[in-house]
């Protein structure tokens, strides 16, 4: 079901056109007559014929044949369908798009006629008085209103019959739409529905794509949205504020903004499902996954093309409406008349302040698109070019390598980048480095960095990588790609043909190379202007006292500034937003960074980017002469390049003392960061074999506290920045964490698969929800059980959307490494949550205890487990927490009723590995006694884990959390800070785990914030 959204644009020029009236430039002349062979006037006879006919019949008739008609096209269309023999999901979804395909493709057809209407009649047809609308014009008009209406109700009325399914938001824009189509054929402004109608072109090509089976952002559907629903819709909106009034101009700009966000969704699903096919490809195919890649490549490049000639369009056309205004503005005339002078300045005043804030709009919103797609994938189209992003490795070797006090007993692994790092880690003289990266430049870099110890002494090392002495170069790589080649390493093909076709980069100062490189030169003149350059020369250890300085740090504190920058150093989006909720963190560290740590004596970093090359007094470790032959004495026997992930490169061996993983899994999503542990842990040494070296992970983040569920099970430890030593200053925190015995520890269980089971409503079922909801708001006495009971089998669905986050409490919050045995999910509900971990219980063999006070939704829960054949390790109990215990920790028989053929009791007090409890203590008036009691159900180390809503951490007082509270209030859930308060305070338990995130509260705007926590029982 596709109601478009053009009947809005129709109401508010309906509005505008009651608002008045304003003339503008005339239109250029037509186009030349049509060829020899077609016989406009006979068409138009044929269609003023067609038209007379429409306008003896009522409305009434009208509306109730457009009913039959569609109606009958519906079942025609299922004649055709059925002998496909498509699957009830398939066949359901197909269903659904057949009768708005016919009625788009009505409305497209009609929507042509009226858009040659506007043109052939400059505009004039959407003037107010309707003095150039004919009888054809107000037939077609009317009936095309007519059959839309028609259309809203027949949909409806299938989507609630015929495929309920498939109906997401339907019912609401249908809705909408009726009511909007009432009012202006009552007020007889039917006309500016239909010059809109063409824009459901989009539609009709999505549903024959949908018809057919083809549920892919097609290129085709982009085009349409982009032609129609953004430019011609630009077109309209700049015609009409000429035609009709100002304020029409304004609400159609807005509209504007709509349709350019639906391009950028569907440029989204487009440029995601090509990035999933390249993906889908993998490595083993070299040839298709290469051409992927270059079909995503395009597909990102000719969009952002695309976008950027509509901003230059849309520029041009505001600049010839702001010269109409101008040109219309005549004071000559009105010299003699003051007051009328004032006014028609005014006017033109607001006119033009109101051109600006549209224009500034609609180019923010469509400089967004072009943004979006640069920060999504300038860092992946760099990897795939074979471009440098890092030209020095931005992160403080130092800071490990004292840490952790590496040296001839330690197995490295590691990031390449430039090659920094890898090199300060071969100065202690390590066993052995393995060095590993996607970005076949950035091995390069290395690669040639290590044949240039080898090959050459100190002087020649340094004239190429702290001078970019490309004379050195020219003369010495001759000797070094004979070395490469001989060396026969995995990289070195790779290698040799970079720096065939990269040498410039040593030309033009390396020290400015790669993205990363751009940046600095991008602030060069500025940094110059305010005197940094001459400061850093001179060796000063503060920075100069200027006004443009302090302006510079308040512009680089901006998030926005920042969101454009961050992509040249190699940061992504998701990296920013790590510290979404904290800004203010950000702002200090930069505050420190320029007041102090980047004019730090030994601080190489800042000094290579300004003075554009290092000094013997300034340079990192391996760049010093002192360390020159503690690098040539391992060079060429402890490194390892490896051209893939540091996953790739831990299965190289099993021996790895460290795993410095850099920042690289700030960039990670939980399932990839699952993924990337579960292949790291078993090649890193635990300590345990005779003479061995306990391993450590040590890693960088952008945010304050470890960003993912996952690594915190690791149970890192935060290193100390202790005064300020760490010269880099962008990394706001650093973690190490021990690698416990193999027989302990597995994450390959956090692999383990759910379901593949989603759950969505119909708006019936929606509808049966809510009401049970207002119901129990109404409700003197509110019963828990009485609550659910009326939910029945609606439950679930509405419960997807409204309660988020129970996937990732179950599969990575959880400590299924450590293979719990004993499981008590506390207000289970239908046990939805565990069809998210069906394979993690089964791969443990843990036993679950499901205890809920409904019977109902236990019954609903029996069903679930026997689907999924988890009877022999499920029990499910009816009972309240407060009760299911007697004064000696034991289950209390009394107080619990078995559901099902387990009769096993509760494990006593001080016995469950893992206590859960899903969206319920918010719903538990005596909340402190019920969590006390989870907390004594969780033996000493054993975890408790919950997820559920609560007021902002960061503004708990803010107005939209009291809207929130006193919101669910109304349904018995109740927000308490207190909560999380208790939690992270217990004293018998050690927070591993703690985060908030918002959601959307279905149909409402309210953004309902909830957090996930994970505790270790002490």
């Amino acid at each position: 079901m596709r109601p478009t959204i053009h009947a809005v644009g129709a109401l508010l020029l309906a509005l505008g056109a009651e608002a008045g009236k304003k003339k503008g430039p005339a239109i250029p002349d037509l186009p030349p007559p049509p060829p020899e062979g077609f016989d406009l006037a006979k068409m138009m006879a044929m269609l003023s014929e067609l038209a007379t006919k429409l306008e003896s019949l009522p409305d009434l008739t009208i509306f109730l044949g457009s009913c039959a008609l569609l109606a009958a096209l519906y079942f025609g269309g299922l004649l055709l369908l059925s002998p496909w023999g498509l699957p009830k999901k398939g066949l359901d979804r197909r269903k659904s798009w057949i009768i708005t395909f016919f009625s788009s493709l009505i409305m497209s057809s009609t929507g042509l006629y009226f858009a040659f209407r506007l043109y052939d009649t400059k505009g004039s047809i959407l003037l107010p008085d309707l003095s150039d609308v004919n009888a054809t014009d107000a037939a077609f008009s009317s009936a095309i209103c007519l059959f839309f209406l028609a259309y809203c109700l027949t949909d409806t009325l299938f989507g609630i019959f015929a495929y309920s399914g498939e109906v997401n938001v339907g019912f609401q824009h249908h809705t909408v739409y009726a009511a909007l189509l009432v009012y202006l054929l009552k007020t007889g402004q039917s006309l500016l529905f239909a010059v809109c109608a063409i824009e459901e072109l989009p539609t009709l090509i999505v549903s024959l794509y949908e018809l057919a089976g083809d549920t892919r952002p097609r290129l085709a559907t982009g085009l349409a949205i982009f032609a129609l629903r953004v430019t011609y819709h630009c077109f309209i909106t700049y015609k009409a504020s000429e035609l009709i009034n100002t304020p029409m101009f304004f609400f159609s700009s807005y509209l504007l903004l709509h349709h350019i966000a639906w391009f950028r969704s569907w440029f989204i699903k487009r440029v995601e499902a090509v990035k999933n096919e390249t993906e889908a490809v993998g490595s083993h195919d070299a040839a298709r996954a290469s051409a992927k890649q270059k079909r995503l490549k395009l597909e990102v490049e000719s969009h952002v093309y695309l976008v950027s000639a509509l901003m230059i369009a849309q520029a041009c056309m505001h600049a010839v409406l702001v010269l109409s205004e101008l040109g219309n503005f005549r004071p000559s005339k009105l010299w003699n008349e003051p007051s009328k002078f004032s006014m028609a300045f005014v006017v033109l005043v607001l006119d033009l302040l109101g051109h600006a804030l549209c224009f500034l709009l609609t180019t923010a919103r469509m400089a967004g698109i072009i943004q979006d797609v640069y920060t999504e994938h300038f860092i992946f189209h760099t990897i795939e070019s074979r471009s440098i992003i890092y030209n020095i490795s931005w992160e403080d070797p130092r800071v490990e390598r004292e840490l952790l006090k590496m040296g001839g007993d330690d197995v490295v692994l590691t990031i390449s980048s430039a090659g920094c790092n890898v090199l300060d880690y071969l100065v202690t003289k390590p066993k052995a480095i393995v060095a590993c990266d996607f970005n076949q430049a950035q091995l390069a870099m290395l690669e040639l960095k290590l044949a240039c110890i080898s090959c050459l002494d100190h002087r020649g090392f340094w004239a190429i990588w702290a001078e970019s002495d490309y004379a050195t170069f020219t003369q010495e790589w001759p000797k070094l790609r004979k070395h490469i080649l001989d060396s026969k390493s995995a990289t070195s093909a790779s290698t040799i043909s970079f720096w065939d076709e990269n040498a410039a980069l040593i030309k033009d100062n390396i020290m400015f190379a790669g993205s990363s490189g751009l940046a600095a030169r991008l602030l060069m003149p500025g940094l110059r202007f305010l005197g940094i350059v001459d400061y850093m020369l001179s060796r000063k250890q503060y920075p100069p006292a200027t006004i443009g300085l302090a302006l510079l740090r308040g512009i680089l504190q901006s998030q926005t500034v920042w969101a454009w920058m961050a992509p040249l150093g190699g940061v992504p989006e998701s990296q920013l937003n790590l510290i979404s909720r904290e800004p203010q963190v950000w702002s200090d560290r930069l505050e420190e960074v320029l007041g102090r740590r980047m004019w730090m004596s030994d601080n190489y970093f800042y000094y290579a980017y300004v003075a554009g090359k290092w000094d013997l007094a300034c340079c990192p470790p391996y760049m010093h002469p002192d360390n020159f032959a503690a690098l040539k004495d391992g060079v060429n026997k402890k490194v390892t390049l490896v051209h893939g992930g540091w996953a790739d490169g831990a299965e190289t061996r099993d021996d790895f003392t460290v795993a410095s993983l850099l920042d690289s899994m700030d960039w990670m999503p939980d399932s990839m960061i699952a993924e990337n542990i579960a292949r790291l842990y078993p090649h890193m040494s635990d300590g345990t074999k005779k003479g061995s070296k306990k391993g450590v992970i040590f890693w960088r983040s952008f945010a304050t506290k470890v960003h993912s569920p996952v690594l915190a099970a690791l149970r890192p430890e935060l290193v100390p920045d202790l005064d300020g030593r760490e010269r880099v200053g962008w990394y706001l925190s650093q973690w190490v964490a021990p690698v416990y015995p193999h027989a302990e520890v597995d994450f390959s269980r956090f692999l383990n698969k759910g379901s593949d089971t989603v759950f969505a409503n119909t708006a019936v079922q929606d509808a049966k929800v809510l009401g049970a909801m207002a119901l129990h708001a109404l409700r003197t006495e509110k019963s828990a059980v009485e609550f659910y009971r009326s939910q029945g089998d609606a439950y679930d669905g509405f419960r997807e959307t409204l309660l988020p986050g129970r996937d990732v409490l179950q599969q990575y919050c959880l400590p299924w490494h450590r293979k719990p045995k004993t499981w008590i999910s506390v207000g289970c509900g239908t046990a939805r949550d565990i069809e998210y971990v069906i394979g993690h219980l089964k791969a443990c063999g843990t036993h679950l205890f499901l205890l809920d006070l409904s019977p109902d939704l236990l019954e609903m829960a029996r069903e679930r487990v026997a689907k999924h054949g988890l009877e022999d390790r499920v029990t499910l109990v009816v009972a309240d927490i407060l009760a299911a215990f007697d004064a000696k920790g034991q289950p209390n028989p009394a107080a619990c009723t078995f559901v099902g053929s387990s009769k096993q009791p509760l494990p006593a007090l001080g016995q469950a590995d893992l206590v859960t409890c899903s969206y319920c203590l918010t719903m538990i008036p005596p909340w402190k006694e019920a969590l006390e009691v989870m907390v004594q159900m969780v033996k000493p180390g054993g975890s408790l884990a919950l997820i559920d809503f609560t007021r902002r951490e960061d503004k708990p007082k803010h107005w939209s959390q009291a809207l929130n509270t006193w919101w669910f209030a109304h349904d018995g859930v109740y927000f308490d800070q207190e909560h999380t308060a208790t939690l992270k305070n217990h004293p018998k338990l050690k927070t591993i785990w703690y985060h908030e995130t918002e959601a959307r509260v279905p149909f409402t705007p309210l953004q309902a914030t909830h957090y996930l926590y994970t505790g270790l029982k002490l």
